[in-house]
């Protein structure tokens, strides 16, 4: 089974958001349990998308059955990096002035550096996406037709049909 716990995936999400041995630094106020539920809600994302159709998360024990598969969890881990990075780009202040009497302070932090890494995040995720693709692991395939579609293949019911879908 796979834990959303310490020795489970909390590890190798620590070290997606943050340098090694920096995490506790960097976010001192979050808790495993928040990173377990964090990790169980990209679980959650991914099987919105179509992933993991086949697995169960239970959540009182915030357990996966079956087993991930390290492609798998680490599929999880990104997309909790990255809903993670992207709520570090909307919270980042650009500019902070200090004034002291008649000394002022300007401290500007750019958002270009956590924007690039939520890049480099999403490329990373478009990368492993298409690791399961070819292994397998997950089917992508759908199919949309609208009325447009049919009205140009002008079959109607007959596209329908022909894709697996409503007679």
């Amino acid at each position: 089974m796979t834990l959303m716990t310490e020795a489970g995936l909390i590890r190798a999400f620590k070290t997606e958001v943050a340098p090694i041995g920096q995490f506790d630094t960097l976010y001192p106020d979050v808790t495993t349990a928040q990173i377990a539920g964090l990790l169980a809600d990209s679980f959650a994302a991914g099987q919105l998308w179509g992933f993991f159709p086949t697995y169960e998360l239970d959540p009182d024990v915030l357990e996966v059955s079956p087993d991930l598969t390290p492609k798998e969890a680490q599929l999880v881990i990104v997309l909790a990096g990255i809903q993670q990075l992207r709520v570090r780009v909307a919270m980042a202040d650009n500019k902070n002035v200090y004034t002291a009497g008649p000394t002022t302070y300007e401290r500007e932090q750019s958002a270009t550096i956590v924007v690039q890494l939520l890049k480099s995040a999403e490329d990373r995720f478009n990368r492993l996406l298409k690791n399961l693709v070819e292994d397998g692991l997950i089917d992508t395939g759908v199919y949309t037709i609208d009325a447009y579609a049919a009205r140009v293949l002008n079959d109607g019911a007959g596209v329908y049909v022909a894709l697996g879908g409503l007679p």
